[in-house]
């Protein structure tokens, strides 16, 4: 999620949040770190334990967030993470809790959970109003025709 994020946003210069470079390392290498080794990594260590009952899920949810908030907080003090665009610590509070809840649903009932994110998800781009911005309007419409054009020459 986080890769898509940074290709889509970077391709229209639109920024919601941005993790700066950290240890000696360049932008590149930082986000690499990030996405492929430490969001996997804590995905796993959440998924790992199976919880029975709602109170349960509910404070191993609470958990992470804390500890995603906790760690983001810090970033936030040291800068290592830069917000735009009306982004805030808050909204990414309210963010990783969405983001747990959900690994969590995907991971008991698959077909529920992308029923309920694909409408989060629209509902989040309208709110956003990501797509209303005229240069990523234009390229999303010149990557669909590019694509059909695709579509039908390769038939």
């Amino acid at each position: 999620m986080e890769l898509e994020y940074i290709l889509i946003a970077s391709t229209n210069n639109y920024f919601l949040w941005k993790i700066l470079p950290d240890m000696g390392m360049n932008r590149v290498s930082t986000i690499s770190l990030y996405v492929a080794i430490i969001f996997p990594l804590t995905t796993l260590l959440f998924l790992s334990k199976d919880t029975i009952n709602l109170k349960e899920s509910t404070i191993q949810i609470g958990k992470w967030v804390l500890i995603y908030s906790s760690i983001e907080w810090i970033a936030t003090l040291t800068n290592r993470i830069a917000y735009y665009n009306g982004w805030s610590l808050w909204k990414s509070i309210i963010f990783d809790a969405i983001l747990f809840w959900g690994l969590k649903l995907h991971y008991k009932r698959p077909i529920i959970a992308y029923i309920i994110f694909t409408l989060v998800t629209i509902w989040a781009i309208w709110h956003t109003k990501y797509l209303y911005r005229d240069k990523m309007y234009i390229n999303i419409i010149k990557f669909v025709k590019n694509n059909e054009i695709y579509i039908k020459n390769s038939l």
